[in-house]
C-alpha cells in the first residue's frame, strides 16, 4: 500500500479517480484517537494516509465525500 497525503487523495477524489475510500482506526494513546484513510483508485492501486489525530483525519474524509460527489458531475461535463 502506498502512502499519500490527504491533499493527494482530495485531488484524486475531485477528478473521479477513487473507486472507494474508508476511515480506519489506528490506535488510541492517552485518550487520543488516531485514524487514517485507506483508498483504492480506479486502476486498483491501494493508498493510505499516515495515522493522525481523528479530529484532523475526519475533516479530510468529509472533504473526500463532498469531492466524490462533485467530481462525478465535473467529470461528466
Amino acid at each position: 500500500m502506498d502512502r499519500v497525503t490527504g491533499y493527494e487523495l482530495e485531488g484524486l477524489a475531485l477528478n473521479g479517480l477513487l473507486k472507494e475510500f474508508e476511515l480506519v482506526d489506528c490506535r488510541k494513546e492517552r485518550g487520543i484517537r488516531y485514524s487514517k484513510i485507506t483508498a483504492v483508485t480506479l486502476d486498483g492501486k491501494q493508498l493510505e494516509t499516515e495515522c493522525m489525530e481523528y479530529s484532523r483525519v475526519v475533516r479530510i474524509y468529509l472533504v473526500l465525500l463532498k469531492y466524490r460527489d462533485w467530481g462525478r458531475s465535473l467529470v461528466r461535463r
